[in-house]
């Protein structure tokens, strides 16, 4: 049986699919769970806090089936080219994560994405390891030595890429912009 914050976290998704964060009220999310709204701040001190929560939920998931995917092994340019683009793949087929990026909410998300630390820990928790590899094998450039400053760019181009899908027509696309514009930027030159 799910816990009352389980729920909780149900219900937001279920109300950012239907009307968007933004739209999305503490009072909707009380009700789809069956709550008073002031039973909700027990567990949740703001709606910012609930999408937080269920962003980095969606990030963990997605991690999760990177790792899964991508052993942390090999070249540092191709891992984190792969990386990415998978990254934006698995985003692209993720409902709940499609929900809170729609255009009506995007503010709201990047304002989660920018200002919560909880969300730049669960993407360090992925890509870390990564640089720690590339680093060894002197594949990162010297001068990048802030992994939160690394991730920062990687996760500005993933949310331009999912939220403005016409730039790129598909992953190859995404691919080739990665391969010759982001990853430069972050590895050794050839």
């Amino acid at each position: 049986m799910s816990t009352q914050r389980e729920q909780i976290l149900e219900a937001a998704r279920q109300c950012f699919e239907r009307w968007g964060p933004e739209r999305t009220r503490m009072d909707d999310i009380a009700k789809a769970v069956g709550i008073a709204r002031p039973n909700l701040y027990r567990y949740f001190p703001s709606k910012m806090s609930v999408l937080v929560e269920v962003i980095g939920n969606e990030m963990r998931v997605i991690n999760a089936a990177r790792r899964s995917r991508l052993p942390i092994e090999g070249d540092t340019r191709t891992l984190i080219s792969r990386s990415i683009s998978l990254g934006i793949e698995l985003a692209l087929e993720d409902s709940e994560l499609l929900s809170v990026m729609r255009a009506d909410s995007l503010d709201l998300t990047a304002e989660a994405l920018v200002t919560h630390t909880s969300l730049m820990e669960i993407q360090a928790e992925y890509w870390s390891p990564i640089f720690e590899h590339g680093r060894s094998r002197g594949e990162i450039r010297a001068d990048l030595t802030d992994d939160t400053e690394i991730i920062r760019w990687i996760q500005i181009v993933q949310f331009m890429c999912v939220e403005r899908r016409e730039f790129f027509p598909d992953i190859a696309a995404i691919t080739r912009h990665f391969d010759r514009f982001v990853v430069p930027a972050i590895v050794v030159p050839d």
